[in-house]
């Protein structure tokens, strides 16, 4: 959905009004805005995409005898 700050994303659920006859009068439809989620996973996504990147040319960079698994590493503060 277009706005003046870009795109923005919605989930959107409908359904229908009925009388007692179970005839439908009326749609009803209801929409979230999940801009902020939609973009903190394109975020998310990007980081990991770099993360994998960095690794990679770490691994090509680092001669075989000093190469370290960082998966297997345990990081502490």
């Amino acid at each position: 959905m277009p706005s003046e700050e870009g795109d923005r994303y919605c989930i959107s659920a409908k359904f229908l009004f009925r009388d007692r006859r179970e005839k439908p009068y009326a749609v009803c439809g209801i929409s979230t805005d999940i801009t902020e989620l939609k973009r903190a996973e394109e975020m998310q996504a990007a980081i990991i995409r770099e993360r994998e990147m960095l690794v990679q040319q770490a691994h090509v960079q680092t001669p075989p005898n000093r190469r370290v698994d960082l998966e297997e590493q345990e990081w502490s503060r």
